[in-house]
């Protein structure tokens, strides 16, 4: 959508895509997050293994689960950046992501002062 956008030269609907899009994805982030409980009930009725996999899960279940809006939000940047031909933002996107994910792993091994 922002490519025709942008073959048709309309900076408006180039925005509008992204506007839009992005709503979408805040609107289905909000809505994981309110529904966390019963997908995490859902899910984990399934799971089959010792107690400690299960807390292991759980626990990377509840980390994870707030991030959703952002990934869907980073997903929408991503194809309306790909759509523009802005393909070095992406790359750019793709860095700082690993570089902070290295970082606070790094830090993550170490007590708070």
């Amino acid at each position: 959508m922002t490519a025709q956008a942008v073959g048709t030269d309309d900076p408006e609907a180039i925005l509008l895509v992204l506007l839009r899009n992005g709503l979408i994805a805040l609107g289905i982030g909000t809505l994981i997050l309110i529904l966390q409980y019963p997908l995490q009930q859902v899910g984990f009725t399934f799971l089959v293994g010792a107690t400690e996999v299960k807390d292991a899960g759980l626990d990377y279940f509840q980390a994870c689960i707030w991030g959703a809006p952002a990934v869907l939000l980073n997903f929408v940047l991503v194809g309306w950046f790909f759509g523009r031909e802005l393909n070095i933002f992406v790359a750019l996107i793709s860095v700082v992501e690993s570089l902070t994910n290295v970082v606070l792993d790094y830090l993550q091994g170490f007590p708070l002062l």
